[in-house]
């Protein structure tokens, strides 16, 4: 019986633990389950809100700053890490990068904190200054060491390695740091980033823990609770100050399989998606323009006309081809703070209007040239043009028949999206070398002064390429006196460094021209072409491995001879006629090595991303075909779109010069040297005869004796 009662009381001790282990496995389920109507509240755990009427002075301060590249609107932040799931808030336009200086501030001697000023310097005394520069993910923030973290100023600048855990209470001054020699790659004209249109993050001041109320609202149903406290966290996401009227971004990049690339560097065979932002306003409420440059609706002619009151060009350089049916158009604005559903039916095209044609009638101009001459096609390749023209009479005055008189309209915007395929031929615009560059321009009837300029703005991907100067040869004492200058219309591959009949192609594979004629058209070799100015330049050369998603860890891929495939022509009569006498240049023959892409062996393609992805172009040797004496100041011919000066040449020669890598000239050829040769020759064939005469009869004479 006691044996029966100890097995029931053993028996019903496991059931009972097992039925307790049940509950707190289900209590715990329950309490880590979210609710289906949890409740809200302004601030996260990982704002660090304290509630509170004073601040915690034992509480460490901290601050998460995320720059953000924007052309949206800016919105009412609260400092929380929420702010970033804002429906206004951009996707992967971070600012990279970008330095920021976070000063600690007082208010002079009698003042109170409330009158400080951001933009005025005489209402606050500036104390200890603190710096940090974004990272790849456009984020500073407390606790580490180099860039992406905030550090006291000191020598070691943004890289310092002394860690700041947090800053000591207290109103902080934010400010982005711009200009020449700062490091910003917006403000920089020494960056490739460098856009002169950018403004840079407003000055801002606030306090260090961030004074704000967190509501929490009950769901469902219930009374919001506010609390009044501090954040101790604080996160911040400014944002470029956006008043460029025309704005151009990279959206992204595709593999020729159409996989998207994890980072925005293009090959050739690559899809680019471009995005072209063209801003208007309705600050003008009058049908005259009031000369501020900008396009009101209002502005814009009732009556119908074949004159245009906005232009926009977009200039391809032949390295991209537009795909076609990708174009995409939208129209869209915000009324009374309303974001409008965008208008996408019954805009103007933007499509291609040919190659030669780059002045658009612009109402109310004495000069429609529409584009700035340094964006002119390229006169060898001939590049495309894409337009997008809003003429007089134009719908758009309404926006559509939407227009509402007393609304207020803001951030009014066309944007154009479209997908270009990276070419094989080279970019005969010449952008800055590593860089696939894209440039848009507009003009408006608005914009009519009598300094007016187009607005242009350019944007870049990453791509791997080189350039150089085709030049002739200068000779003052040629007659008549030829001085240095740009050869345009040389045409130059990429080779095996062991053989020059085996030509880079498409494919990354090499194959000689009897193998690409036989390809019909699938298969093209990478080339460049020097432009009007002389400059060649490459890119999209396939040195990223799409398997591993970085650039191959085979060096032999990444090594490249070059040969000029096609010579460049000169003038030799008729020169300022229709039809001048042309007469091919000469050129060296030899397969010029190396372009040598090898430092970049295995490199991830994030690595790459916002880079100038370029060759040791040290090692490129063009003997004693280098150009000498190439200038190298500012007012050298020799440049690039962003201006940058070409110092290494390559040398073509007229027919009537000498080969630069001969050193003087043998001795006694040519027509006067032949003819000495010849007379000489008679002499000393004529002695010869004499000669022998004298002997023979010499000989003659001992035999008659």
């Amino acid at each position: 019986m006691r044996k029966h009662s100890l097995r029931m009381w053993t028996n019903g001790r496991a059931w009972l633990v097992a039925i307790l282990a049940f509950a707190v496995a289900l209590a715990m389920v329950v309490a880590v389950m979210p609710s289906a109507h949890a409740d809200t509240s302004t601030y996260t755990t990982d704002d660090d809100f304290l509630p509170g009427d004073t601040p915690d002075s034992t509480h460490p301060a901290k601050l998460v700053l995320t720059k953000l590249l924007t052309s949206k609107p800016g919105f009412t932040a609260t400092g929380s890490i929420q702010d970033k799931t804002n429906s206004n808030m951009p996707d992967n336009q971070v600012g990279k990068g970008v330095p920021f200086k976070l000063t600690q501030i007082t208010p002079p001697g009698g003042a109170h904190p409330g009158d400080m000023k951001p933009n005025q310097e005489n209402t606050f005394v500036r104390r200890t200054e603190y710096v940090g520069m974004t990272d790849d993910s456009g984020v500073i923030q407390n606790g580490g060491s180099g860039i992406g973290h905030w550090h006291t100023r000191s020598a070691g600048g943004y890289t310092d390695t002394t860690s700041l855990a947090s800053f000591p209470h207290g109103y902080y001054l934010l400010e982005e740091v711009t200009g020449p020699g700062s490091g910003n790659p917006y403000t920089d004209p020494s960056n490739p980033l460098f856009n002169p249109r950018y403004t840079p993050v407003e000055k801002a001041i606030y306090d260090l823990p961030y004074r704000s109320t967190n509501t929490t609202t009950p769901s469902p149903g219930g009374t919001p609770t506010p609390v009044e406290g501090f954040v101790y966290n604080l996160h911040i996401y400014p944002k470029n100050i956006n008043d460029a009227q025309l704005i151009k971004q990279v959206v992204s990049v595709k593999k020729p399989n159409g996989a998207s690339r994890d980072k925005n560097v293009a090959q050739v065979g690559d899809t680019v998606t471009w995005k072209i932002t063209q801003k208007l306003y309705d600050d003008n409420h009058t049908t005259s323009p009031n000369g501020d440059g900008r396009l009101d609706l209002s502005e814009i002619p009732d009556t119908a006309s074949t004159a245009d009151a906005l232009a926009l060009v977009d200039v391809l350089p032949t390295s991209l081809d537009l795909v076609s049916g990708s174009v995409h158009v939208a129209l869209s604005w915000t009324d009374n703070n309303v974001a409008h559903q965008p208008v996408t039916t019954g805009l103007p095209s933007f499509g291609d209007i040919g190659r030669s044609n780059m002045s658009r009638p612009v109402a109310g101009h004495s000069q429609e040239s529409m584009v700035d001459p340094s964006m002119r096609p390229d006169t060898q390749k001939q590049n495309r043009l894409l337009s997008f023209e809003v003429k007089n009479g134009s719908s758009l005055k309404t926006l559509y028949g939407n227009y509402v008189s007393g609304n207020t309209y803001t951030d009014i915007q066309v944007a154009i999206t479209y997908d270009t395929k990276v070419t094989a031929e080279g970019d005969g615009d010449a952008g800055p070398m590593g860089l696939l560059t894209n440039v848009a321009v507009s003009d408006n009837l608005d914009n009519s002064g009598s300094n007016s300029k187009p607005f242009s703005v350019a944007a870049s991907v990453a791509s791997p390429g080189f350039q150089f100067a085709k030049t002739n040869k200068a000779e003052a004492s040629h007659v008549p006196p030829i001085t240095l200058a740009g050869v345009p219309g040389a045409v130059f591959r990429l080779t095996d460094p062991s053989d020059r009949t085996q030509f880079l192609c498409d494919d990354a594979a090499f194959h000689t021209d009897t193998q690409i004629n036989s390809f019909g058209g699938r298969v093209k070799a990478i080339e460049a072409t020097s432009n009007e100015n002389g400059i060649v330049t490459f890119t999209g050369i396939p040195i990223v491995d799409d398997t591993a998603n970085a650039v191959y860890s085979d060096a032999s891929k990444l090594k490249f001879g070059m040969v000029e495939y096609k010579k460049p022509q000169y003038c030799t009569a008729n020169c300022n006629t229709p039809s001048p006498t042309m007469t091919d240049y000469l050129a060296p023959s030899a397969n010029f090595k190396t372009v040598d892409f090898s430092s970049l062996s295995g490199k991830p393609i994030a690595d790459l991303q916002d880079t100038e992805v370029k060759p040791d172009v040290s090692k490129l040797d063009f003997k004693d075909y280098k150009t000498p004496s190439m200038p190298t100041g500012t007012t050298s011919t020799f440049k690039n779109m962003r201006g940058d000066v070409i110092t290494l040449g390559l040398t073509n020669w007229q027919q009537d010069q000498t080969d630069p890598a001969k050193v003087g000239a043998l001795p006694l050829t040519g027509g006067r040297g032949i003819l000495l040769m010849l007379i000489i020759g008679l002499i000393i064939m004529v002695i010869g005869l004499v000669v022998s005469k004298q002997r023979e009869r010499r000989m003659a004479a001992r035999g008659a004796y």
